[in-house]
């Protein structure tokens, strides 16, 4: 069982934390301090790139990361949303939700360095922006060390920061054709699979009327 964003009761004010609850429990000490950052969400279009200032908190007692829809939204994201294999996570409160989306996002924090991760997306009702999960900290280093402490689309240098070269654009172009690539092939499988249990449904009903006619 994974582990994610609680999904109160409610709407509730995306910039509040975010609790993930360990399996099979119905409490425990959030593994994060109430400390906010900020990161900057690139959106590469024929216009440019486009940048926008988003919170981020991060949760080692969750194993992936998150964004929530009205990031998405707001930051113009929605074609790199991609179905994905239905996964479940269990919330602070123990109640069990699952997650059928997730997206490539590419962002920075305070220095040059531009990340492209998988986030899942959140239900309406989580209180979050993006939450950084437990392999990213473990792979990258903690939200302190990579995120900015205040946001950055004032900042000059940021510019320098995002000026992205033909190879980044060329890369960032081909990981989104592979990402869509794989959804369409998760879509396909799904269909197949529900396909073929309807048709074992159909043939055992066959044979159940088939046992009737002759007794």
């Amino acid at each position: 069982m994974d582990h994610g964003p609680v999904q109160g009761k409610g709407d509730h004010d995306p910039q509040e934390s975010v609790n993930a609850s360990s399996s099979g429990s119905t409490s425990r000490t959030p593994q994060y301090g109430n400390r906010e950052w900020w990161v900057v969400v690139l959106n590469s279009s024929k216009r440019g790139v486009e940048k926008y200032d988003v919170k981020v908190k991060e949760d080692t007692g969750s194993t992936v990361n998150w964004i929530h829809p009205h990031v998405i939204e707001r930051c113009k994201l929605d074609s790199l949303v991609e179905a994905c294999e239905a996964r479940d996570f269990q919330d602070m409160n123990g109640r069990i939700f699952s997650c059928e989306q997730r997206a490539s996002i590419t962002w920075f924090g305070r220095g040059r360095i531009t990340f492209q991760e998988i986030f899942f997306v959140s239900s309406k009702k989580a209180p979050i922006q993006m939450v950084l999960g437990d392999e990213f900290v473990t792979k990258y280093g903690r939200a302190s060390e990579i995120c900015a402490d205040a946001p950055r689309t004032g900042d000059a240098r940021m510019y320098v920061a995002t000026k992205l070269t033909k190879e980044e654009r060329d890369k960032m172009k081909e990981n989104s054709a592979a990402h869509k690539q794989k959804s369409a092939e998760v879509i396909a499988r799904s269909q197949e699979k529900a396909s073929r249990s309807h048709g074992g449904e159909t043939k055992n009903k066959g044979n159940s009327s088939e046992k009737k006619r002759a007794s």
